[in-house]
């Protein structure tokens, strides 16, 4: 007999030593391969092919090793022991393929968290995104200004009415509060400014035919500038205020606050130039732009 086989019959012996080890532990504790699978989470076949030394039944690579390890430990054998010999008959039956390092070992069924507080976690998840959407909802959705009639004016997406009808240009009210409703319409394209004492740009915004701009509050101390005042109104609440200026005239320093547009609705109307259309009341579907 050459020194091949007698290593061979060398490692058969021990490997066959280490199925009986096995079994002959499990024995002596009094369990059974359904308890010992109930208490690793080791399928009973696996642990019944450790014991016959059948290593081609069991899992390839690390897998193997770890349920050997996981196997010794529950019955009070060397871990290391079992797991190198089961080891050594897998690299016996897989010529050519290099042994795993790495060992896989079934959860410790201690650890794993019961179903109370996986569906618990699934709960706070849930409430967690339902936050967020609410969150995401009103951070997105548009203040909405009252005015002295009470009524509600968003800056995103809202229905000018066409019924509403235009006040007469020369009949000036009194004065105007600081709190009404201040839109900046459009009846064609047209770019505006909104500046500061110093004429510094402070926003600014191009508006289509139809769509409309409300002024925030804090945006009333600024002055308006256009160069197209014939494609834009200043509305006060119900109330549409003349034409700035001539058509094509750039116009600038356009107070917003009540004392200037009193003013504005005191003055004169400007006649529009020849050719040129009055500006248009806008239409149901116009927009209010958002800055």
């Amino acid at each position: 007999m050459n020194n091949q086989d007698e290593v061979a019959q060398a490692m058969n012996s021990e490997q066959e030593d280490v199925g009986t080890r096995l079994r002959a532990a499990r024995e002596a504790s009094g369990k059974s391969l359904a308890d010992i699978s109930a208490s690793t989470r080791v399928p009973s076949r696996l642990l019944d092919a450790l014991e016959r030394n059948a290593v081609d039944e069991l899992p390839r690579g690390p897998y193997a090793i770890g349920f050997a390890r996981t196997f010794a430990r529950a019955v009070g054998l060397d871990e290391a022991e079992v797991a190198d010999a089961v080891r050594a008959q897998q690299q016996q039956n897989s010529v050519g393929l290099v042994a795993a390092t790495d060992t896989y070992e079934p959860a410790d069924s201690s650890r794993i968290p019961p179903s109370r507080l996986a569906w618990a976690a699934g709960g706070i998840a849930v409430l967690l995104a339902a936050g967020y959407i609410g969150w995401r909802s009103m951070v997105m959705t548009p203040d909405m200004p009252t005015g002295n009639g009470g009524e509600q004016a968003t800056n995103a997406t809202v229905t000018e009415s066409a019924t509403r009808p235009e006040q007469p240009a020369n009949a000036a009210p009194a004065a105007f509060a600081d709190t009404e409703i201040v839109r900046i319409v459009a009846s064609g394209p047209v770019w505006f400014s909104l500046e500061n004492a110093e004429g510094r740009s402070q926003f600014d915004l191009t508006l289509d035919a139809g769509e409309f701009y409300t002024v925030k509050p804090e945006q009333r101390s600024l002055f308006l500038r256009t160069g197209r005042p014939q494609s834009l109104r200043i509305r006060v609440g119900e109330r549409t205020l003349p034409q700035l200026a001539a058509d094509d005239e750039i116009v600038s320093e356009v107070g917003l606050d009540g004392a200037s547009l009193a003013r504005i609705a005191a003055s004169p109307p400007v006649a529009a130039s020849s050719g040129m259309q009055p500006p248009a009341t806008p239409q149901p579907t116009a927009a209010a732009r958002q800055p």
